[in-house]
């Protein structure tokens, strides 16, 4: 997802891209850029990058001084603090247009319109960029869907994307993770709302953690996430930390991660039928299974990827699961 933004960069700008690639040494940005490598990485890392990569890009067209990307994350940061207070999703917009309007150089023109009788949330990129590719088409637009995602606490109720791209056939993978229906050469790029979502509630919670802003804001599969079961969203987060290499989170940690409280964490799964414990368990054992069968591992080692305190209490649970001890099962292994 990341190679038509990062391969549009090169193109336009091959020393932001090397100052990218510096940055990310560990990860090898021109291979996917190649289409040598392909990365599989947690939320928050893709989040961070495919930021910095659109900010960059953005950058090169509109021939701007270079701005560090915690600048640029902390105007972020701030237009998502200033949207909370909003009671319905017209107010939100109305703000965002407001507070776009009042930043210099944003690179981006965003209009609200009336299409008969539904609003359409207009974005225009080229007041300020000259033939901005369609992979920062799709940064503005994937921002502006996550965003009211959050703001509505389900994904928002936009029936259209309008492009004035003409391709005949639209490639970009982030746009395309959205799933909403594409109209291309259109007069103008735009968001086309059911009738009357915007006037429905706000639900956001105040305050946010700025990994949870990033992922707001770069994260294409934000919106899609929200309309999954609460259940794969924690399996989803696990599956992340796997990733990392990160110990397994508690209950409080993946509520907070979820943007829930953990009664409504609670509640939710017990609906689904399952609860946090089963999850965790369930991941946890399939994860230490995965994890013996790595020699390089010890046993308190894997106990700390798996979240539990200590190699005792691991073990425990582990003969609870498959009647054998770690090490038993690591020799039949």
């Amino acid at each position: 997802m990341l190679a038509p933004l990062l391969r549009d960069l090169a193109v336009r700008d091959d020393a932001r891209f090397g100052l990218l690639a510096a940055a990310e040494r560990d990860l090898p940005l021109a291979e996917i850029v190649s289409g040598e490598a392909v990365l599989a990485l947690p939320r928050h890392h893709f989040a961070r990058i495919y930021g910095a990569a659109a900010i960059l890009l953005a950058e090169a067209i509109g021939r701007e001084v270079p701005v560090a990307f915690t600048a640029r994350r902390d105007v972020i940061a701030i237009l998502v603090t200033a949207l909370a207070p909003s009671t319905t999703l017209r107010e939100a917009v109305e703000r965002i247009v407001q507070f776009n309007a009042a930043i210099a150089q944003n690179g981006i023109g965003i209009t609200l319109t009336h299409e008969g009788d539904r609003d359409r949330l207009a974005v225009d990129l080229s007041s300020t960029l000259q033939d901005p590719p369609l992979s920062l088409t799709a940064a503005g637009l994937i921002f502006l869907v996550n965003v009211l995602t959050w703001l509505g606490g389900t994904k928002s109720k936009i029936v259209e994307i309008g492009l004035t791209h003409g391709e005949e056939t639209i490639n970009d993978p982030c746009l395309l993770a959205l799933n909403i229906p594409i109209l291309c050469s259109r007069r103008r790029t735009y968001l086309q709302f059911a009738i009357g979502a915007l006037d429905e509630g706000i639900s956001a919670p105040p305050l946010l953690a700025m990994e949870a802003v990033e992922l707001i804001a770069h994260d294409p599969l934000f919106s899609v996430r929200k309309r999954a079961p609460i259940s794969g969203r924690v399996s989803a987060l696990f599956l992340e930390c796997e990733l990392a290499q990160a110990p397994v989170p508690d209950r409080i940690a993946t509520a907070q991660h979820l943007q829930l409280s953990p009664s409504t964490l609670h509640r939710r799964l017990k609906e689904e039928g399952t609860s946090f414990l089963s999850l965790r368990s369930a991941w946890q054992q399939k994860m230490a299974q995965h994890l013996l069968g790595e020699a390089a591992l010890n046993i308190p080692a894997i106990a700390r990827r798996t979240g539990f305190h200590d190699a005792r209490t691991f073990r425990r649970a582990f003969m609870g699961w498959t009647g054998q001890r770690p090490s038993e099962f690591r020799r039949g292994k």
